[in-house]
């Protein structure tokens, strides 16, 4: 929160520049991250969201930014586990691959 405090990060919503060019504004270049993806049972506001009307779990990634000394972001996403396939990519994927 010492980064994000007062600034569009802190804010749920839209916002008008990417997450990325805000902390690089606020000198935070970064230089990795690392995803955790798990499944689990939704909680009752994810089944409302999704329409759940049976035991379908979903997919979490939680991906932490770092920069050169710290983390710096951590976003969260929820998806339905049966109507989704992740794939992560990093570097330079040759056309066609």
């Amino acid at each position: 929160m010492d980064i994000a405090g007062g600034t569009p990060l802190e804010q749920a919503g839209q916002m008008e520049q990417s997450a990325g060019l805000v902390l690089a504004e606020l000198g935070h270049q970064p230089v990795g991250y690392r995803d955790d993806i798990y499944a689990r049972m939704p909680d009752p506001t994810e089944a409302e969201f999704f329409q759940l009307a049976s035991a379908v779990p979903v997919t979490v990634v939680r991906r932490i930014a770092y920069d050169a000394s710290r983390p710096i972001r951590l976003t969260t996403y929820v998806y339905r586990a049966d109507q989704v396939r992740l794939r992560h990519e990093m570097g330079s994927i040759p056309h066609g691959q």
